[in-house]
């Protein structure tokens, strides 16, 4: 369970979670982006998928969604369990630089354009992707990965799920609610086992208000 201290600007965890998560072997970490206004998705996901993960990384573009269904879920005390031990999130080319939030007892939380974190034995670099020109490819987001000595590198903004290893394994969750080109409404759980990685990719439905995730393989698609 997450206490919600902040730790540092864009993280929520008290530092023993910290130091745990960096170094244990296997970690599963929930990563939702680009919900541009809809903090229900929000909520549905931490509440459904969340309870499972070691982390929740959120990339931007509907912070207020973000902070706010975890407020909601935290102040519940049947389902505050659900919210991962540690909080990561950064800001969109659509979000403010903070936020006012009840969270942590903070008048107003800092919403930070990157964060550094490790987890498993490897160290993340998260962003929304909109500084990198991650429309046209993930070069330049690669290559500041690699010079800010990170191995993974996290990102937003396109809509579009995505995954690729290359000097850096390179992951966006796609949208939770607002899918482009011929994408779904997504979410993504990164699995970090021993040296290996991978994203399980869930396809959102929601029918009459039921929520559903389920497990999908997106396609190859190119950025638009």
């Amino acid at each position: 369970m997450n206490k919600l201290l902040q730790f540092d600007d864009g993280i929520l965890a008290s530092s023993e979670a910290i130091e745990q998560l960096k170094n244990q072997e296997n970690a599963k970490i929930l990563v939702i982006s680009d919900s541009h206004g809809n903090i229900n998705y929000v909520k549905e996901i931490i509440t459904k998928l969340g309870s499972g993960c070691d982390c929740l990384i959120f990339t931007g573009d509907g912070i207020f969604d973000f902070l706010g269904a975890l407020e909601s879920i935290h102040k519940d005390k049947k389902s505050k369990d659900v919210i991962p031990s540690v909080v990561v999130f950064v800001r969109g080319n659509g979000d403010s630089t903070g936020v006012a939030c009840s969270l942590n007892n903070k008048k107003v939380l800092r919403i930070p354009s990157k964060v550094k974190i490790s987890i498993g034995g490897k160290k993340f670099f998260i962003v929304h992707g909109n500084g990198h020109g991650v429309y046209y490819g993930t070069s330049m987001l690669e290559a500041e990965a690699e010079l800010e000595e990170c191995n993974v590198a996290v990102f937003g903004h396109t809509h579009i799920p995505f995954e690729e290893l290359h000097n850096v394994y390179l992951m966006n969750p796609g949208s939770c609610s607002c899918p482009r080109g011929k994408s779904v409404k997504s979410v993504g759980i990164i699995e970090v086992l021993g040296v290996n990685i991978n994203t399980i990719f869930y396809r959102i439905e929601d029918n009459f208000g039921f929520v559903k995730f389920t497990p999908y393989f997106p396609d190859k698609l190119t950025f638009i």
